[in-house]
């Protein structure tokens, strides 16, 4: 695996920040405590279109994981990034007719949002399998940026497609943590560790899902933005991300 991207890098918006301060915050730890050692100014929080390094953000997941002595903090944080947490790309999905086209879409322009990971696509029979794995070495923090990561996936869908049965199981690469009980709670699904890969499947037919928020022009508008805020990332990345997202440019059509 080689870094797409430098660990100093201002790649994540500052928002996911902010949404895990005040999770990690409701489950008793201090502001104060959080902030410790990010080099985050806390009044940048709530500001649009700050984004802070993976080098600052990993001192954020320390400090949480620490003050909150909550294990199972990445699954609640990624339950907390649903549709309108994720900006441009959030009103994109929201607004494609159906579900297929809204994954569609994040698969094209999820590096405008959470470039930590290099995401996959592809068709098993009559299951979609979404996997993941890392742009930047995530080291300690390995499994914490997937739970979030899947997490995140699986309350978007919920809300996407009012619907609660959504996976048919996931895989995952690191080992089974002490909690490993509690995914097939928080997922509705069956969940294997110390797997080749990490990777969530989906039916096939869910994926053709009508969204009642439907609305073309929104699609339009914020595709174009996504594309803009894309751009600068694409001359980072290598030749074969660059040919993916070409593959990728055509909403709802995932080719071979």
């Amino acid at each position: 695996m080689r870094n797409i991207y430098g660990s100093s890098t201002p790649l994540i918006p500052i928002s996911y920040a902010d949404i895990l301060v005040n999770l990690a915050m409701d489950k008793g730890a201090t502001r104060q405590s959080l902030m410790a050692g990010t080099d985050i100014q806390s009044r940048l929080l709530t500001k649009p279109n700050v984004r802070i390094s993976y080098d600052q953000y990993k001192v954020l997941i320390e400090n949480a994981l620490r003050e909150t002595q909550e294990p199972r903090l990445g699954l609640f944080f990624g339950e907390k990034l649903n549709v309108h947490s994720h900006g441009v790309l959030g009103r994109a999905a929201q607004s494609s007719p159906n579900l297929w086209t809204a994954l569609g879409l994040v698969l094209r322009f999820y590096k405008t949002r959470y470039p930590l990971l290099t995401l996959n696509f592809f068709i098993e029979g009559e299951t979609a399998v979404i996997q993941a794995e890392e742009a930047i070495h995530l080291g300690s923090h390995y499994r914490f940026i997937m739970e979030t990561s899947f997490s995140s996936l699986f309350s978007v869908s919920k809300q996407l497609t009012q619907e609660t049965q959504i996976l048919n199981n996931l895989s995952f690469k690191f080992n089974a943590p002490e909690y490993a009980h509690y995914y097939q709670e928080f997922f509705q699904a069956p969940a294997q560790f110390g797997q080749a890969s990490n990777s969530a499947r989906i039916p096939v037919q869910l994926l053709q899902r009508e969204i009642d928020d439907f609305d073309p022009s929104v699609v339009r508008a914020a595709t174009e933005q996504c594309s803009n805020e894309l751009e600068p990332l694409a001359y980072q990345e290598g030749l074969i991300t660059r040919v993916r997202q070409i593959m990728l440019h055509t909403p709802g059509y995932f080719p071979k």
